[in-house]
């Protein structure tokens, strides 16, 4: 197998190597005392606080005891716990760490008040168990002295502990080494010093991956902070463009309409002054020499004989300069007295029906007179 191979798979172990474990803490009755009060069960519950580390970083820094007991309390509602039981579990990854403090109980609540002579109600938890001792602790520890015998006796030998050891012969000179000897002892010395490098090399490999791979994150996580600041940069120019473009339309509409009701303002005061004008020009009498065209009816139908063309129309009324038609098509209309030659009527005058012819006279009768019959 190559030794980039075995880098590889060394990586990769590691990468995916974690562990995981439950460790019971401790069982207890209550978490206060219930000696001569009585409660209502509320029913079970649960706490849990925890600690979290994500590349040796916590995001979270909570797991004592006292924040998982509280925790179960609020659940229900709780004055306090019993059949408490406590357990600690833990998750070990490369990447991630968890350690959590789990609290299984019943809730209750009390329901009057507790004696005199009972304990402040504190959470009365016992201590959690003394980590047992190490092996072999007992043996290292010195022997304690013997008291002296009463009397004057002389001293007791020491006797040996048992299973000491006796003391070793006296050791025989050590043998030359023979050629093969060595060859062998400096062969295992090379594969051992070779492993050790392998070992040391693959360490280093290894970490010089983490390194460049850490580096490569903070890479893309800064490539990608400055292309978010970009991207908010531009949005906030674009909205910014925006804005001022809204603001020169708006300035632009404004200036439009005001330039807009100045012209109908003007139009309306031209249209005026240009009607008082009309109706002061037509105030004044018409000339005498044009009355001859002025002595129809208004709605009477005519037809008026310009220079050039003639138009039927509807006789309106005369005025100072002009005869005033209304065309069915165009409307009102006025024609000056300078452009007419005649104004006659559209249909002349019907002639009046002939008289009837007169009845003959009955004669008249002599004699007496005939009465009429009732």
């Amino acid at each position: 197998m190559s030794a980039a191979r075995r880098i590889r798979l060394l990586i990769a172990s590691g990468l995916l190597a974690c562990s995981a474990c439950v460790t019971p803490l401790l069982m207890t009755d209550s978490s206060a005392p219930l000696v001569g009060r009585s409660y209502q069960v509320l029913g079970p519950t649960q706490g849990e606080s925890c600690i979290a580390r994500v590349l040796g970083i916590p995001i979270a820094t909570d797991a004592s005891l006292q924040t998982a007991l509280d925790q179960a309390k609020a659940r229900v509602g709780a004055e306090a716990l019993v059949e408490v039981v406590v357990d600690q579990w833990s998750l070990t990854t490369f990447f991630y760490d968890k350690q959590c403090t789990v609290v299984h109980a019943v809730g209750i609540r009390f329901s009057g008040e507790a004696p005199a002579e009972a304990a402040p109600a504190a959470t009365a938890l016992p201590a959690l168990p003394a980590l047992p001792a190490l092996p072999g602790a007992e043996l290292a520890a010195p022997p304690a002295p013997e008291p002296a015998p009463a009397g004057g006796a002389e001293p007791a030998e020491p006797v040996a502990p048992a299973g000491a050891a006796e003391p070793a012969a006296p050791a025989e000179p050590a043998k030359p080494e023979t050629r093969a000897e060595r060859r062998r002892r400096l062969a295992a010395e090379r594969k051992q010093k070779s492993a050790e490098t392998r070992a040391r090399k693959a360490e280093e490999a290894r970490r010089r991956a983490e390194e460049r791979k850490r580096k490569r994150e903070e890479a893309r996580l800064a490539k990608e902070e400055a292309k978010r600041k970009a991207e908010e940069a531009k949005r906030q120019e674009e909205e910014a463009k925006r804005k001022a473009e809204e603001g020169k339309r708006q300035e632009e509409e404004t200036k439009r309409k005001a330039e807009e009701a100045k012209r109908k303002a003007e139009e309306q005061a031209r249209l005026e002054a240009e009607r008082k004008r009309r109706e002061a020009e037509e105030a004044k009498p018409v000339p005498a020499a044009y009355q001859i065209f002025c002595k129809y009816k208004a709605g009477e139908k005519v037809i008026v004989e310009t220079k050039s063309e003639k138009v039927e129309a509807e006789f309106v009324k005369c005025v100072h300069f002009g005869v005033r038609i209304k065309k069915e098509k165009e409307g009102v209309g006025v024609i000056p007295f300078e452009q007419i030659w005649t104004v006659q009527p559209a249909q002349p005058a019907a002639a009046p029906p002939p008289a009837a012819p007169a009845e003959p006279a009955e004669p008249k009768r002599s004699g007496p007179a005939v009465p009429k019959s009732k």
